[in-house]
């Protein structure tokens, strides 16, 4: 996988070759239709929820129409969104061209903003990507790069997850003693925070006591 280098923005127009387009906020709809159709269109998104759900074909296609109205209004976070959206499906699909231009794409915008929180959000999904087709250094490096960012953000529960999956991949590799840190690490902030999660970080620590070192 390209790793992009901090700090990118985004080109004022292009098609990245792969398909998936990248425009300037502003361009193609009057500002005001284009927040009524992107209202519209996000009633619709909840039923194929990404690549989530099952159907990635439909979802790519909704995603597709809601960006273009996001761009239309100039709404950042709306098309960072809705590009992370796009990364899931296109992987589930298969395709990691269209997959890996429309994270870029997504990375870029939350940099810009200075989303870190976002940031956080977009490496976790980007590594789970990885981790579903078994492609774990690349699983392990977007998960590093996720649990930085939400650090950074200050969101406790979102380093625990990223943790815990982290050592979920190491584990998938037979690295059990490894990935007993990053389980460690996830279970001692979901114990803190209460969160039914640590039944099972319990079982893979193989934990009797909840408070045990």
């Amino acid at each position: 996988m390209d790793r992009p280098e901090p700090g990118g923005r985004l080109p004022p127009d292009r098609r990245d070759g792969t398909g998936t387009k990248v425009r300037p906020a502003g361009a193609g709809h009057p500002p005001q239709a284009g927040r009524q159709a992107g209202a519209g269109l996000g009633l619709r998104l909840p039923r194929v929820h990404a690549a989530d759900e099952g159907e990635p074909g439909q979802a790519t296609g909704l995603y597709e129409q809601a960006l273009e109205c996001f761009e239309a209004t100039g709404d950042l976070h709306g098309q960072g969104v809705l590009l992370a959206s796009l990364a899931a499906a296109h992987a589930q699909l298969g395709d990691t061209a269209r997959a890996a231009a429309a994270f870029d794409a997504s990375l870029a915008i939350v940099r810009q903003t200075g989303d870190r929180y976002g940031e956080g959000t977009l490496w976790l999904r980007r590594g789970l990507a990885h981790q579903e087709h078994q492609e774990y250094p690349d699983a392990l490096f977007c998960l590093e790069q996720s649990i930085t960012s939400r650090q950074a953000a200050g969101d406790s529960w979102g380093t625990a997850e990223a943790y815990e999956h982290h050592g979920d991949v190491l584990a998938a590799q037979g690295r059990q003693a490894d990935a007993r840190p990053s389980w460690r690490k996830a279970y001692d902030t979901f114990l803190d925070l209460g969160d039914p999660r640590t039944e099972a970080l319990r079982e893979r620590l193989g934990l009797t006591d909840p408070q045990a070192p």
